[in-house]
């Protein structure tokens, strides 16, 4: 376990400010279904070598969902909880990823903890982790690996074979927010209330960047996709920095900015509120179209290839946004 992290803070090479209303906005792209789910979505997944979509809800339920078919294919219950009054609850689950074969959960527990729960040949285990861990979230490294993050902004390295972590350390005195992995999960992108980003050396436990001047405070979400990373502010900002020419940019809203999502390509944001998506070119900011019609504000922005991009809030469904009109 490394004791010390290389620090790298980055002197910013531009910060701008880019006013999305004055943007040239078109609507050449459709919702194309919505996705029924067994309860509020709370987080989603796609696992793309198999096409299917995992669909976290706040009873208990994973929904597993076809996406060629478009239809659910089978479900994942958790066991009851107790709460503090006594009382037998479906747990509500927080967090989800896949890897292969193994479904990854971050579930709500007994008395207001937080487990790591995976499913695998048709088996739920519970992760035995030592310690009374707040964990945030969580994402597959490899098959043996995951990340962890907790509400107190400890990061952590996971060996499954083992049953121990490999390192945990904390990031700041800061409350954690979000974190996100790039395509090839060597590393990932790490925001807090600070609305610090930093971006962390899996392998070596090692922070390689840091941006200071992304957001005055709070981070609600970020992305990782290629050599850029995005966030959604508190301060109605979308922040878009690129990792190899460490250059921030800025995007001013009028609306709080709860969501984003990102591809190699395309980013995404929840724009205003009546529930707008906004789609933009990370590179040079420009607005490429808007995506209207959803019910709730949208929580997950997820890209699963070039052509689709699925938005989920606190309602039972999944947006299906067919982006193929979308010039990139």
């Amino acid at each position: 376990m490394l004791r010390f992290l290389l620090l790298f803070f980055v002197s910013v090479v531009g910060v701008y400010a880019v006013d999305a209303e004055s943007s040239k906005k078109t609507k050449d792209s459709s919702l194309e279904k919505v996705l029924p789910t067994s309860g509020l979505v709370q987080s989603i997944a796609f696992n793309q070598n198999k096409g299917l979509l995992y669909v976290a809800n706040d009873n208990g339920i994973v929904d597993i969902i076809s996406f060629a078919k478009q239809q659910p294919i089978r479900q994942i219950t958790l066991e009851k909880i107790t709460n503090f009054m006594g009382e037998l609850l479906a747990p509500k689950i927080f967090e989800i990823d896949a890897f292969n074969d193994t479904v990854l959960m971050v579930v709500e527990g007994d008395n207001g903890g937080r487990n790591i729960w995976l499913f695998q040949n048709n088996t739920l285990s519970k992760l035995a982790i030592k310690g009374d861990l707040a964990i945030k979230k969580a994402r597959f490294i490899n098959s043996d690996l995951i990340l962890i993050a907790t509400l107190g902004n400890e990061i952590g390295l996971y060996h499954l074979p083992q049953n121990h972590f490999l390192y945990k350390f904390h990031l700041s005195s800061s409350r954690f927010s979000d974190f996100s992995l790039n395509e090839d999960r060597t590393q990932a992108a790490l925001s807090d209330e600070s609305g610090v980003v930093q971006i962390l050396d899996v392998k070596h436990a090692s922070i390689k960047h840091q941006f200071e001047e992304v957001h005055k405070d709070n981070i609600y979400q970020i992305q990782f996709a290629g050599d850029k990373v995005i966030t959604a502010g508190q301060d109605r900002k979308v922040g878009v920095i690129d990792i190899k020419t460490l250059q921030v940019k800025t995007m001013e809203q009028n609306f709080l900015v709860y969501a984003v999502g990102l591809n190699q390509k395309m980013g995404a944001y929840m724009a205003d509120e009546e529930n707008t998506i906004t789609l933009f070119n990370p590179n040079d900011l420009s607005i490429l179209t808007t995506l209207e019609g959803g019910e709730t504000v949208p929580n997950t922005l997820l890209f699963i290839n070039k052509n689709y991009l699925l938005s989920a809030g606190d309602e039972m469904g999944v947006y299906v946004w067919n982006l193929k009109g979308v010039k990139q």
